[in-house]
């Protein structure tokens, strides 16, 4: 799902932008809470997206498209819609 996630961010511009913006979020607020305690966030947490972490409507989609008879095209285009939801 990992490299599912990324090839379709790199070759289709696919991202789940709502959960990127959310994800920053909580960054933001665990950076503030560390700051006010003197400590720092590890640079590490702040590059790298959890690799075990995957959106929801990401799981389903793929799940219903691996045996769904639909074309890879109409699936990305599903996708597309689902992630313009929030």
């Amino acid at each position: 799902m990992v490299l599912m996630e990324a090839e379709l961010e790199r070759e289709h511009g696919i991202r789940n932008e709502a959960e990127i913006k959310r994800r920053s979020g909580r960054l933001a607020a665990g950076q503030a809470v560390l700051k006010k305690a003197g400590q720092q966030m590890p640079k590490l947490a702040l590059m790298v997206r959890r690799l075990t972490q995957r959106s929801l409507k990401f799981i389903r989609w793929l799940r219903y498209h691996l045996f769904a008879p639909t074309c890879y095209e109409q699936a990305l285009a599903l996708l597309r819609a689902e992630y313009a939801e929030l």
